[in-house]
């Protein structure tokens, strides 16, 4: 299992979503940066993405 609030020196990986487009994505953030200061890639807006909960082992990967 992935431990999906720490990953590495220094960095968190989880399931984030922008509230303001609804843009989903695993994301990946230095422990410093706090989730108000992290923009959205898909609307490029700042302060509206969350953790959405969602464990990483339980989501399904796609295949390139």
């Amino acid at each position: 299992m992935i431990d999906w609030e720490m990953v590495g020196d220094g960095y968190y990986v989880h399931e984030s979503i922008c509230v303001k487009c609804g843009y989903r994505f695993i994301h990946v953030r230095p422990t410093d940066v706090l989730l108000k200061d992290c923009e959205c890639g898909k609307c490029g807006l700042t302060g509206f993405v969350i953790k959405t909960g969602q464990e990483i082992d339980d989501m399904e990967v796609a295949e390139e």
